[in-house]
């Protein structure tokens, strides 16, 4: 009965650590893509007002 009961908990500690792991492994994947989609936005922006101030002096 011992076994078994440290079976469970051995087994509660590798979910737990598992369902970590990909929790942060989201968190980072999620950051990463929030961060490129900003940088290209803001690099669109920029080229935007380039455009802009390009057509403006034509």
């Amino acid at each position: 009965m011992t076994e078994f009961g440290t079976t469970r908990r051995r087994r509660r500690r590798v979910t737990s650590r598992r369902l970590r792991r990909i929790l942060l492994t989201a968190l980072v994947v999620t950051s990463m893509l929030l961060l490129g989609a900003g940088w290209v936005g803001y690099r669109g922006w920029r080229a935007y007002g380039h455009l802009n101030s390009a057509a403006a002096m034509a």
